[in-house]
C-alpha cells in the first residue's frame, strides 16, 4: 500500500491529467506502439501495429477453447478452460461496453478459469513490452490474483493485483527480483477507473529497469540491478499461475488467487 503522500501526488497526477486519460503513453515511453491505441480522448482499441504476440477478444469467435495469437509470432494460443469446475469451457467471450471502444473480453469467474499457451524460448538481449486491457471484478482481499505470467522460477514476469495495487514484477534469475506497483486506488474507495484499464509494462534491457505505465499516467520505474535479459521458457498462464508463476520467486506477494473480471487484450512487442 502506498503512503499518503504517494496518494497525494497521484491524486494531483490524476487531476492534471484528467482521470488519467488525456496523456499519451507513445510520447511518455518512446515505446513502438499504435499512437491510435495509446493516445486517449477517447482510448481506442484498435490493435497495435505487428505486435508479436496479439490476443484481441474483439477478433476472436468464440466459438472454441481456444484464444487466437493474431500477432506476427502467431504461435501462442491461449488454452481456455474452467479445471476442476462447472464450466469446463473456462471463460467465456461476452460482449462489453467500454468508453474505450472495446466491445468484447473474456470473462474470468475468479475461482476456476484460466489460460495456458504452450513454452516460448526468447532467451537473448532483447526489450520486451507487454500491454493489457482488464477490468477486475473488484479488488483482491486475501492472495493476489495474477492476470498474465510467463517464464518459471527463477526467470519469468507477472503482472497482477495484489489488493489495490497493479504489481509488475519481473525475475532475470536468482536474486534478481525486482518489482513495479500502481495505486489503483488512490482515494481508498474503491477502484479509481471502473471501465477497462489500460497498462503497458516495459522490461528495459539498455537500462535494466522495468517501467509500468497506467491508463497514461507518467511511468512507475524501478532498476533491476542486474543484466535483465528477457526471457520466457515456460508455459504462460492467463488469469491464474501455470506451474511456477513468472519472476515470483522473491516476490512478498501471495500469488496463489485467480483473476475475477474481464481480459479485453494483450499484447506483445
Amino acid at each position: 500500500m502506498r503512503t499518503d503522500v504517494h496518494k497525494r501526488w497521484h491524486k494531483a497526477g490524476a487531476t492534471l491529467l484528467l482521470g488519467r486519460r488525456v496523456a499519451c503513453v507513445l510520447a511518455l515511453s518512446g515505446l513502438p506502439l499504435s499512437p491510435a491505441l495509446l493516445c486517449p480522448a477517447p482510448l481506442h482499441a484498435e490493435p497495435v501495429a505487428n505486435p508479436y504476440h496479439q490476443w484481441d477478444a474483439s477478433l476472436d469467435d468464440g466459438l472454441n477453447t481456444i484464444w487466437e495469437d493474431t500477432g506476427v509470432g502467431a504461435n501462442q494460443h491461449w488454452s481456455l478452460s474452467g479445471f476442476g469446475g462447472p464450466n469446463p469451457a473456462g471463460p467465456q467471450r461476452v460482449a462489453v461496453s467500454s468508453t474505450s471502444n472495446l466491445t468484447h473480453a473474456y470473462q474470468f469467474d475468479g475461482v476456476y478459469d484460466r489460460g495456458r499457451a504452450a513454452a516460448e524460448n526468447r532467451e537473448g538481449d532483447h526489450n520486451a513490452t507487454f500491454e493489457l486491457w482488464f477490468r477486475p471484478a473488484g479488488i483482491p482481499t486475501d492472495t493476489a490474483w495474477p492476470i498474465f505470467e510467463n517464464g518459471n522460477e527463477p526467470r519469468g514476469l507477472t503482472v497482477g493485483l495484489a489488493g489495490d495495487l497493479l504489481v509488475f514484477v519481473y525475475a532475470a534469475g536468482h536474486d534478481t527480483h525486482a518489482d513495479v506497483t500502481y495505486d489503483l486506488d488512490v482515494d481508498d474507495n474503491g477502484l479509481d477507473n471502473l471501465d477497462f484499464i489500460h497498462a503497458v509494462a516495459v522490461v528495459d534491457d539498455a537500462n535494466d529497469e522495468l517501467r509500468l505505465y497506467v491508463d497514461g499516467s507518467p511511468p512507475e520505474t524501478t532498476a533491476v540491478g542486474v543484466e535483465n535479459d528477457y526471457t520466457s521458457n515456460n508455459d504462460w498462464g492467463l488469469g491464474r499461475n501455470n506451474d511456477n508463476g513468472g519472476g515470483q520467486a522473491d516476490s512478498p506477494y501471495d500469488w496463489g488467487g485467480s483473476f475475477a473480471g474481464e481480459i479485453a487484450g494483450l499484447r506483445e512487442d
